[in-house]
């Protein structure tokens, strides 16, 4: 993508996922991870004992408007390449490649009756995983 592509509120992804455009800078954009994040929450309980809760978050009220309860992160004029509004930009094609292999394996041992029982399901299923 190009600085002149991005503007408050695109949405764009790279290689580590979905991001919001949050500012547009003359040299840089910042942007605002939308992928499930590490969140670290203090307090203080009845006792008055300091309490630490480290959990992923997903909700959507973190990314409300500045500011924001996530870090931003600047990408500069190098980054602008590994950016793209087209998320199949970032496919690993091997590992897809690897996922279709194995679908179709399955489905082949499928017709020829492993799949018929419930044992043969099991026997299915943990070939897929080894």
């Amino acid at each position: 993508m190009k600085h002149s592509d991005f503007q408050i509120g695109t949405e764009f992804f790279t290689a580590a996922g979905r991001w919001r455009c949050s500012d547009v800078g003359t040299r840089v954009i910042v942007a605002i991870s939308l992928e499930p994040r590490e969140t670290v929450r203090l307090w203080t309980d009845a006792a008055g004992e300091r309490v630490q809760e480290t959990f992923i978050s997903d909700d959507p009220r973190d990314l409300i408007e500045p500011p924001y309860s996530v870090a931003e992160l600047v990408f500069d004029e190098y980054d602008l390449d590994g950016c793209s509004t087209d998320p199949d930009d970032f496919v690993d094609e091997e590992i897809e490649a690897d996922v279709l292999a194995a679908k179709a394996r399955f489905q082949e041992r499928a017709e020829r009756g492993h799949g018929k029982t419930e044992r043969g399901l099991e026997l299915l299923r943990k070939e897929m995983h080894e």
